[in-house]
């Protein structure tokens, strides 16, 4: 699994008779996994048999001056073309959206609601959806079984508000295991 904090909270489960290896990095945005596929995925390529994307969360813009979060589809669609240069199969998993009420949301370090971030996130979300058509990527719609119908993240998703909770990582490994074994069998 590659992505951001969200993925390094998965740990390592088991995906059927696939064991996984997590190469999260919290923090990581899409120009971050560029990076650490250029340098550091290539020693690890012999011991996998597909790779799964979770990652995008990042790319939603912190501050007034972020802009990253425009190119996200091009840039989304770079690294599915580089990982693909491995030979392995490449699984995409949707976003799951902010949480607007967790527990914990007074530690949240957003600097706008989650309302606010919804839009852009769906955004995102399209994008994979329309990658992962285009490059014959399996799909698992992460979005499709996580979010509210105002495009907020199921309540308790999350501790706060953006990394998930034991609940909401029992959901995310529930999704991504039937995705893995929908692939690789």
């Amino acid at each position: 699994m590659l992505g951001d904090s969200r993925t390094v909270m998965l740990n390592n489960p088991n995906f059927g008779k696939y064991q996984s290896m997590n190469l999260g990095l919290s923090g990581a945005r899409i120009s971050t996994l560029m990076t650490y596929t250029r340098y550091q995925i290539p020693y690890f390529v012999p011991g996998l048999d597909a790779i799964v994307l979770n990652i995008g969360i990042n790319n939603a813009p912190i501050t007034q001056t972020d802009t990253e979060f425009l190119s996200f589809a091009g840039d989304y669609l770079q690294l599915v073309e580089a990982l693909q240069g491995f030979g392995l199969p490449v699984i995409l998993s949707t976003i799951v959206p902010y949480e607007t009420a967790s527990p914990n949301m007074a530690s949240n370090t957003l600097t706008q609601p989650a309302l606010t971030y919804a839009p852009i996130i769906a955004n995102f979300n399209a994008a994979i959806a329309s990658i992962a058509v285009a490059q014959k990527c399996p799909l698992v719609d992460l979005a499709a079984f996580t979010s509210r119908e105002d495009g907020t993240s199921l309540t308790g998703m999350t501790v706060d508000g953006t990394h998930y909770s034991a609940s909401g990582s029992a959901i995310i490994l529930a999704l991504l295991n039937n995705g893995v074994m929908e692939t690789l069998g």
